[in-house]
């Protein structure tokens, strides 16, 4: 079970490489809570004052991964990837604010 793990990380991560997951930090999005602003919710760490920035996922009860979002000041902006029940990726997109006006 371990190696199928790894391996199914590994074909995730050769997914991402518009997602550059060195050295951010990943939270699960269960971990966070949003407040919202005018055009969008911000994201936040449980406990923290500061907007997160890093990479925020998502995993459906099987466990596999559901979703991979970028973050930038709690605000979704950058890469994202979803993916299907069984792993494999789906659809893949970006977010972009152009100016912090928008949010």
């Amino acid at each position: 079970m371990k190696i199928i793990l790894v391996f199914h990380c590994c074909i995730v991560l050769s997914f991402l490489d518009d997602i550059d997951v060195a050295g951010r930090l990943m939270v699960a999005m269960s971990e966070t809570v949003t407040k919202p602003l005018k055009a969008a919710n911000v994201y936040f760490e449980k406990g923290s004052d500061t907007p997160f920035t890093g990479i925020l996922y998502g995993r459906y009860e099987n466990g596999h991964m559901l979703t991979m979002r970028q973050y930038i000041y709690g605000v979704a902006n950058g890469h994202w990837i979803n993916f299907d029940p069984q792993g494999g990726m789906e659809i893949k997109g970006t977010f972009m604010i152009t100016k912090q006006k928008d949010l």
